[in-house]
């Protein structure tokens, strides 16, 4: 379990596994600072990147965009987007 501290000066308690993503979540937006790879966000997300790309072009993926170019397809998550997504906007610290 991993304690923090909230606003109101009690505490939460995150299980392990959370932590964990939240941990593997804050590598990946400073990896890769203004837009994560489709496959980064698929492996992330549990899912197959054709399944992602498949959801970016139907314009049904709430954090990211695709593009068609003549017969290929380009693809951009944005890295501010796809974190305040994953944490619901609440994933910004307190100042």
């Amino acid at each position: 379990e991993f304690s923090r501290m909230c606003k109101n000066g009690g505490t939460a308690v995150i299980p392990k596994n959370i932590a964990q993503k939240l941990r593997e979540l804050g590598e990946i937006c400073e990896k890769y600072p203004n837009a994560i790879p489709v496959d980064v966000v698929a492996e992330f997300n549990g899912t197959h990147p054709e399944s992602l790309r498949n959801s970016l072009k139907e314009g049904t993926c709430p954090f990211g965009y695709a593009w068609n170019r003549g017969s290929r397809s380009g693809f951009c998550i944005p890295t501010l987007r796809f974190y305040l997504w994953v944490t619901d906007g609440k994933g910004l610290p307190d100042e």
